[in-house]
């Protein structure tokens, strides 16, 4: 096991900076925007700004490496997206190399260069 402090150990974990930089540009851009969009996050962590975009109208494909990270995803956004949107999010625990034939409007990505 991984001593407490070793970053590997929570840095799926964490709301970093440059997410919620992009989740608060987002929610400060006309609601036409993303409404109606496929929008997909890579290396979503927590997932922040994805749920801004589902909360705006977008449907969303957020993915990253980590399971554990998903996970949170998952709950945050069954947590704080109305009940009518929250079809309109999903998240894997994929390498974002295995998603094929699909096409967004929207890719977001966020601190992946760390």
């Amino acid at each position: 096991p991984e001593p407490p402090y070793a970053a590997r150990s929570v840095m799926d974990a964490v709301l970093w900076p440059s997410a919620y930089a992009l989740g608060a540009w987002l929610a400060d851009q006309p609601l036409s925007t993303l409404q109606g969009h496929r929008v997909i996050e890579i290396g979503c962590g927590l997932a922040l700004p994805s749920i801004v975009a589902a909360s705006m109208g977008a449907t969303v494909y957020a993915v990253d490496t980590s399971a554990r990270a998903v996970r949170l995803a998952r709950k945050a956004a069954a947590r704080n997206l109305r009940r009518e949107r929250r079809h309109h999010f999903r998240a894997k625990a994929i390498d974002f190399r295995a998603v094929t034939n699909s096409s967004y409007d929207l890719v977001l990505v966020s601190g992946q260069l760390y």
